[in-house]
Formats: structure tokens, sequence, C-alpha cells
């Protein structure tokens, strides 16, 4: 949900002949395409790991990892509420140079733990590819509207609308 908020502020701003959002299901590591170039957008609240693959099985983690390759420029929006958070677009290319280097070990991090998550991108990769000019970082001073909303009020309403059509 979270990144389809991000690709209407996209779409907002770059106009939507630019930005294609995608229909699930075909790749679920490409959220949209950005004047044709693939975009994967990680969502991440304070101060918490970069998930690049969101499961709890310990089968299907390792498969990722095996696999895993950067495939597509990124954009992470950082959250911090009433903080200063962050957006940050990492290039592909730099994905990819810094993946080279440090090598699969290093640029991924899981634990098969019992309550585990997935798969993040480690915490010495986040660093570097940071660090780098070609990342280029936007901060947000991210601040509550004030305004109550229920969400739950909000899709009552929603499907009751829908209801009388």
């Amino acid at each position: 949900m979270r990144e389809q908020v991000i690709i209407g502020m996209l779409i907002a701003l770059l106009r939507e002949d630019s930005v294609k959002s995608i229909e699930g299901g075909v790749n679920p590591d490409i959220d949209c395409y950005v004047d044709s170039e693939p975009l994967s957008i990680k969502t991440v609240s304070y101060k918490g790991g970069i998930r690049l693959k969101w499961t709890s099985n310990a089968v299907k983690a390792r498969e990722f990892i095996k696999s895993y390759e950067p495939m597509c420029n990124m954009l992470v929006v950082r959250i911090v509420w009433e903080d200063l958070g962050e957006m940050r677009f990492i290039p592909l290319i730099l994905q990819q140079r810094i993946f080279r280097r440090l090598g699969v070990d290093h640029y991924l991090e899981y634990s098969s733990t019992t309550n585990t998550r997935g798969v993040n991108l480690s915490q010495q990769a986040e660093e570097i590819l940071n660090a780098q000019l070609e990342s280029t970082n936007l901060s947000i001073s991210w601040q509550r509207s004030g305004i109550p909303v229920n969400p739950m009020d909000k899709w009552v309403d929603y499907w009751l609308d829908k209801s009388s059509l």
C-alpha cells in the first residue's frame, strides 16, 4: 500500500505519461516504470533495514539469495514520523557495481531465526551505496497532518458507497 502512495506522488510530480504502474504478479521486484526504466520502491520505518525479499520461508529466502542480482533502479523511502527521514534514489548501475565488489554474502543479510521476515540489504552495502555520489538523497520532514483518519471508517465508507451502485 505504501508503494502505491509513492507511485501516486511520482505520477503527480513527473506526469502520468512518464510513470507506468504495474499490475501485480509479473515481477514482484518492480513496482513501476519511470521513463521506461524499472523501479523498485522500498519503504522503511525509522532505522529499519531495507527488505529486498519478504518471506518467512527459509528455503525461499535461500533460493532468492542464490539467484539474486540487482535488476532495477531503487527508490528507498525512509519514514520517520515527527522527524527527518529521506527519499533516496539508488541507480541500478551503482547497485550492480557494489554487489560485484562485496559479493552476495556481504551484500545481502539473512538470519534464519524463528521470526525472520526475509532478506535485507546488508547494513554495510547500504552504507556504501548511500555514500556514493550517484545515490541521490532528498531529506523529508515527516509530520502528521493532525487530521484524524480512521482506516476502518474510511474503507467502510468506501464500500458503502460502492454498494449503492
